[in-house]
């Protein structure tokens, strides 16, 4: 699997709404609100810790993702009184604007859109996406479901399976043509096994063709 994109849902986002009433009775401003936010959410290192032949290292998490920690942030201390965010705004634990929708069968839902990577075989990243999801389905919660809205392996499926049926209607129709005309069955069966190995025998050479320059190696002279 080469890449998994995500479409629609909801994004978790912490929301900071400033009063600017309050921002103005506390002379302060909004560069000194992100700058003193921006100071509180560091995580700093602490160094190494080394047990054996293994080398840890270690740091101290600053990252506020709680809506209360975040309300506790100073922005200002004067005289021995501190100015907190949440005495110049209210902080709200929200989502980030949606700017896709997806929706199936009229339900709101997410869409996710698996690519393979460079080099694999596409029908067996099909059945291995497939079967990942069968293991995950009795994990989730019962609302959640699956739907599939496009799978590119069964359309290569259909082509092989319409190949092979091509090869083997046009043998049972080259036999029933020689048996026909010539009425020898030795006769027909030496046309009926050409067309099979001229058949390989052009894909073995497109083979090599194809795969030629790759394995080549400059010899030394």
């Amino acid at each position: 699997m080469g890449t998994v994109n995500l479409f629609g849902g909801l994004t978790r986002e912490v929301q900071v709404r400033l009063d600017p009433g309050r921002l103005a009775g506390y002379g302060l401003h909004l560069d000194a609100v992100a700058a003193a936010r921006a100071a509180e959410n560091v995580t700093l290192p602490a160094g190494n810790l080394k047990v054996g032949r293994l080398d840890y290292t270690l740091r101290v998490p600053g990252e506020s993702i709680r809506p209360d920690e975040i309300e506790r942030v100073v922005l200002r201390t004067q005289n021995g009184v501190r100015v907190y965010l949440r005495d110049v705004a209210r902080v709200v634990d929200g989502f980030v604007e949606e700017r896709r929708v997806a929706e199936t069968n009229n339900r709101r839902g997410l869409m996710m859109m698996v690519q393979k990577r460079s080099g694999a075989n596409t029908v067996e990243t099909a059945r291995l996406v497939r079967e990942e999801i069968g293991r995950l389905k009795p994990r989730l919660p019962r609302d959640i479901e699956f739907h599939l809205i496009s799978d590119t392996s069964l359309d290569i499926v259909r082509a092989i399976r319409n190949v092979s049926n091509t090869v083997r209607d046009a043998l049972v129709f080259v036999v029933r043509v020689t048996l026909l005309f010539l009425c020898n069955i030795r006769t027909s069966l030496i046309l009926v096994l050409t067309i099979p190995f001229s058949l390989i025998a052009a894909f073995i050479f497109l083979w090599v063709s194809w795969a030629g320059p790759l394995t080549s190696f400059p010899c030394p002279v």
